[in-house]
């Protein structure tokens, strides 16, 4: 059986089963994941140092994808620890629980203990105690939240600097003096120059200074 779980959730993303460890075991579960997972350019795959993962046709598909290839480091199993966790847990929780009379049976149990029960419901402590796909629905709701959170104060912070910027009068500044009601010591920047007008009293003011 070949396997690929998402490093971040933990769910199963991609798997396969036959009888023998031919390329098409790992070459499908890996095309499984990318179907699923629609990886952006960049992603890392880890593997163990099995002979598939280097082989030709596997790093192909790799390239293909413009993803980042890694391999455990040599005697090191620790590199590798969640793939080895979830095939103790599916040892343990599946299969030597159960007899199978053929392999389409044992795929058919397979599927359902990964699509059904260890996605959707197995708790993980590494996740607060939470399912794979659970931890990643609560994770997109908080991105959600803290990306309309700092629109929010991004706004807030552009209308603060706005509103202490100097005041820009085009056109004719009577009209617009006399529908804003602004007060004469502030500056009429008309056509790029300093102008001159009158106030609603008939004197004539002075020219105005930029604040």
């Amino acid at each position: 059986m070949a396997v690929i779980l998402d490093g971040f959730s933990r769910k199963v993303v991609g798997w396969a089963l036959d009888h023998t460890l031919a390329m098409r075991l790992t070459v499908g579960a890996l095309e499984q994941a990318i179907e699923r997972q629609q990886p952006q350019p960049g992603l890392v795959h880890h593997s163990d140092r099995g002979l598939q993962y280097a082989r030709p046709e596997y790093i192909t598909i790799l390239e293909k994808y413009h993803m980042v290839p890694s391999m455990s480091r040599p005697a090191n199993p620790y590199d590798n620890a969640s793939c080895e966790s979830f095939m103790k847990t599916l040892k343990r929780e599946e299969i030597y629980a159960n007899k199978y009379e053929d392999l389409e049976r044992l795929r058919a149990n397979i599927e359902e203990f990964i699509e059904q029960y260890y996605n959707r419901q197995r708790l993980h402590s590494a996740l607060g105690y939470r399912s794979p796909e659970e931890f990643e629905q609560k994770t997109e709701s908080l991105a959600e939240s803290r990306s309309a959170t700092m629109e929010f104060l991004e706004n807030k912070e552009n209308n603060k600097k706005n509103s202490k910027g100097p005041l820009l009068l085009l056109g004719d500044a009577r009209t617009l003096l006399r529908k804003r009601k602004l007060r004469p010591q502030k500056l009429c920047h008309l056509r790029g120059s300093l102008q001159k007008f009158r106030n609603n009293k008939g004197t004539k003011a002075s020219k105005y200074q930029v604040k």
